[in-house]
């Protein structure tokens, strides 16, 4: 008797260890990217953006210094320079563009949390989706390798 409950605890122990670890395994659903807006990531000399669009096309411009508001007259779907092709699947991204100078691969995951934000009684003062893109760039024109995270900006 005793040893049928030592089997059947280590059954039962052995069956809960495999639910937890296929769990934790799940990379769960995958998310898209905007269309509404850009990705960028502001460097110490440049900034970096991203344009995604319905279809799987995405572009790439970087523009010296800070944030440039002229951006959106010719950061758009008629842009013609870096670009490429997005795909999603097991809750990645992964794109690679094309430029004159040759070819950068990027990957990462997407993240989305939506956030509400609270006046002094409690109550519900505004609420906003918060995006963050994390990849990891290889580039085949100079060899090298980073790690980015991209903020998104919507209506630009």
């Amino acid at each position: 008797m005793v040893m049928e409950r030592r089997m059947y605890s280590k059954l039962f122990l052995a069956v809960c260890c495999a639910v937890f670890i296929s769990g934790c395994a799940s990379t769960g659903p995958d998310i898209y990217p905007h269309y509404n807006g850009l990705y960028y990531n502001e460097m110490k000399t440049f900034t970096m953006y991203f344009r995604f669009f319905e279809g799987g096309r995405v572009i790439n411009a970087n523009t010296d210094g800070l944030y440039d508001y002229s951006i959106t007259e010719w950061f758009n779907q008629n842009f013609s320079e870096n670009q490429g092709t997005y795909s999603i699947g097991k809750g990645k991204i992964y794109f690679s563009l094309k430029s004159p100078e040759g070819i950068v691969e990027y990957s990462g995951v997407l993240n989305r949390k939506h956030i509400k934000i609270y006046d002094d009684e409690g109550n519900i003062k505004s609420e906003r989706d918060e995006d963050l893109m994390k990849l990891k760039m290889r580039s085949f024109i100079n060899g090298n390798k980073k790690k980015l995270e991209f903020e998104f900006m919507e209506g630009i």
